[in-house]
């Protein structure tokens, strides 16, 4: 578009020529997308309400074609293009359109009196033909900035599943998550925040990619807002306005910066119905990424799926390591406790045999002594390393 707005402004002699396109984000609004001729580059990525003139060409899909664009009831230019345009005369607002979309509309001014503004009376359909192209050119490229994306998406997925079946630990893997989703989604923001059973009120932060105030993991944050609602509930929330999103309630530590977020996501990290944490993505407003990534709910969704799989996945090779160290640490208890009974078995026999052996009344009081507290010692090993787990059955306890 820069090219267009450049060469048709050198061409025609215009004072400027400009590419104004619908927000696809918010269709009342145009987006100035480049301006040649004039020097005025800072215009570029300007946002202005879909009005006066141009929302009439794109409206109707008609070129306009004014002499004295100033004195046009239906001039209403944002105020910096009023004033850098005040001495223009002849003004043309041309649609651009493909395959019956209006995409925009290429706006071209000429200087009142110039000899380029009697020259462009009889250029109307050149402008109409660089509008064609430009038209054109805008849907080609939107179309192969789709499929790229979409290969993006399924590169990123197809590369996080298979890493994710590899051993990982949980934070190596969730900051692989938000790495993908960001290098797919061009999420400003992202962060995976875990449930704890054990815990109502607090969630666990693992991760937040984006932040200035760097989040250490398993922060803990209390479980409020969008946050206990989506781990709640079970469901997605996508708003384009996240931050007057009823249930906005971010750590008071973030709370600035999470201010510059648009579109956000919290989707919910579930397996077999357990909600075991959310996935958050933000971007900041007029991000180049947040009109597509707001049709991209459902392959953020599939992260959050790729994340929960993989918690669950840790969670359970962690139950199974503990529950292996438990079996072995029976073992070497058993083991144990075998050698010891039978030590202690043995140093009673001993003090049996001195017991019968021994003449003074107060040794044989003494060595019976000994032979009772071994007992004891005995009794107590065998309580230790052979009584039943109250968790096994049998051996509950009574109430």
């Amino acid at each position: 578009m820069g090219v267009v707005s450049e060469r048709l402004a050198a061409i025609s002699g215009a004072e400027a020529a400009i590419v104004a396109l619908v927000d696809h984000g918010d269709p009342k609004t145009l987006v100035c997308e480049a301006v040649g001729g004039i020097d005025m580059a800072h215009w570029v990525g300007v946002r202005s309400p879909r009005r006066g003139l141009l929302a009439v060409a794109i409206d109707t899909q008609t070129p306009l074609i004014v002499a004295d664009l100033p004195a046009d009831e239906r001039y209403d230019p944002p105020a910096e293009w009023r004033k850098a345009m005040t001495d223009v005369g002849m003004g043309m607002a041309i649609p651009l359109v493909a395959s019956g979309e209006s995409l925009g509309a290429l706006v071209v001014v000429w200087r009142r009196g110039s000899d380029a503004e009697r020259a462009a009376r009889s250029e109307v359909d050149d402008v109409q033909m660089f509008a064609t192209h430009a038209a054109a050119v805008l849907q080609r490229v939107r179309i192969q900035q789709q499929h790229a994306r979409s290969d993006l998406w399924l590169e990123a997925a197809g590369q996080l599943a298979r890493l994710l079946l590899t051993d990982v630990d949980r934070d190596h893997a969730m900051h692989t998550v938000s790495k993908r989703l960001q290098q797919a989604s061009g999420a400003d923001i992202v962060g995976v925040i875990i449930a704890d059973a054990g815990d109502t009120t607090n969630v666990a932060s693992v991760i937040f990619e984006g932040l200035e105030t760097a989040a250490p993991p398993d922060m803990r944050l209390p479980r409020q807002g969008l946050v206990a609602a989506v781990l709640d509930s079970g469901e997605a929330i996508v708003s384009k306005d996240y931050t007057r999103q009823q249930g906005y309630d971010p750590p008071a530590q973030w709370s600035s910066e999470f201010a510059a977020v648009g579109l956000g996501m919290l989707m919910p990290m579930a397996v077999d119905g357990e909600v075991l944490g959310v996935l958050f993505a933000g971007w900041r407003r007029n991000s180049p990424h947040e009109q597509d990534a707001f049709t991209e709910a459902e392959q953020v969704q599939t992260f959050a799926d790729l994340a929960a799989l993989a918690l669950y996945r840790i969670r359970s090779q962690d139950c199974h390591d503990q529950l292996v160290a438990l079996q072995e640490r029976d073992r070497l208890a058993r083991e144990v406790g075998d050698t010891m009974l039978q030590r202690l078995y043995a140093a009673g026999l001993q003090l049996v045999t001195s017991h019968d052996l021994a003449a003074e009344p107060q040794l044989k009081r003494n060595l019976m002594t000994t032979m009772h507290t071994l007992d004891q010692a005995s009794d107590e090993i065998r309580n230790v390393f052979f009584r039943k787990s109250p968790t096994e059955p049998g051996n509950e306890q009574e109430s």
